[in-house]
């Protein structure tokens, strides 16, 4: 453990900086180091939409396969996109869904920047129907099946056009390249991609030029009287005990 206060304090400044940062530079909850290379052919529960996509004319729709085998007839170019628990995807390929993500009221803070006024999903038992129907959606994006844990998929669909995006939410480059293809958004992707690299690359350099070979712990606060401690398979775990 790092016993001085300012190689501390440098090293959670930047594993802070990229763990809850992530979403300038295109990362889904930083949820995998930068190591990860799925593609989205590499998902076994379902194909590229650039690759399933079959254009229907003139509807303005196209067919494709989500991750859950689900055959989709989703808007060519969507307006009004409901992805929540995406919401660092999206911003990171310059979409501003409908609604977001919060539990017990509270979004992703540090998304704020980019999605003030965005009204709040209240998430705490999952994403029910009628509140998603509200917001007038024409794309319904979920991370993955666990996502219906408050109704099943035919619930959603039959008002909106609904995309199970992966069975695997720790792939995150995987599935941020799936997202970027299914709203046309490719080259967005690559670039934050890239620019994300471009960062971790520049905070390893930075860390170990602070740190050395010294090891920290970074706990968070669970109310006044507990706290968490991130393993390397919990959320931005991977990235702070692999990427860094």
């Amino acid at each position: 453990m790092i016993r001085a206060a300012s190689g501390k304090r440098i090293f959670i400044g930047l594993a802070l900086s990229l763990a809850l940062g992530l979403a300038g530079c295109g990362a889904n909850g930083g949820q995998e180091q930068s190591s990860a290379s799925a593609s989205p052919a590499s998902d076994a529960g379902g194909s590229s939409p650039a690759a399933a996509a079959a254009d229907s004319g003139s509807t303005g729709t196209r067919t494709v396969t989500d991750a859950a085998g689900h055959e989709v007839e989703a808007p060519a170019n969507p307006q009004r996109i409901l992805a929540p628990f995406l919401e660092d995807a999206l911003t990171a390929l310059g979409v501003k869904p409908v609604a977001q993500w919060s539990a017990g009221g509270v979004p992703q803070q540090y998304l704020q920047d980019k999605l003030s006024g965005v009204p709040l999903l209240n998430m705490m038992n999952g994403l029910v129907p009628e509140e998603a129907f509200s917001h007038q959606p024409d794309l319904i994006v979920l991370p993955s099946s666990d996502y219906l844990k408050a109704a099943t998929y035919e619930d959603f669909s039959k008002a909106a056009p609904t995309y199970i995006l992966s069975q695997d939410t720790n792939d995150w480059r995987g599935n941020l390249t799936k997202l970027g293809d299914l709203l046309g958004k490719s080259d967005e992707a690559k670039e934050a991609l890239d620019a994300y690299d471009k960062k971790l690359e520049d905070a390893k350099t930075s860390l170990q030029k602070a740190v050395g070979e010294k090891t920290a712990v970074l706990l968070q606060p669970n109310g006044d009287k507990d706290f968490k401690l991130f393993g390397a398979h919990f959320y931005s775990g991977a990235l702070l005990y692999d990427g860094l």
